[in-house]
């Protein structure tokens, strides 16, 4: 697998939820697990 030239600089990207559409329970299940221990890398 080929990875771009940047990969792994500068900050993490955090992607806001889709515009108009809640989080499913599961998804706000992650979010939480992910604010208390962090995303994987």
């Amino acid at each position: 697998m080929l990875l771009p030239v940047n990969a792994g600089r500068g900050p993490p990207i955090v992607w806001p939820a889709p515009f108009g559409r809640d989080l499913t329970k599961e998804e706000v299940c992650i979010q939480k697990l992910n604010t208390s221990t962090g995303p994987s890398p």
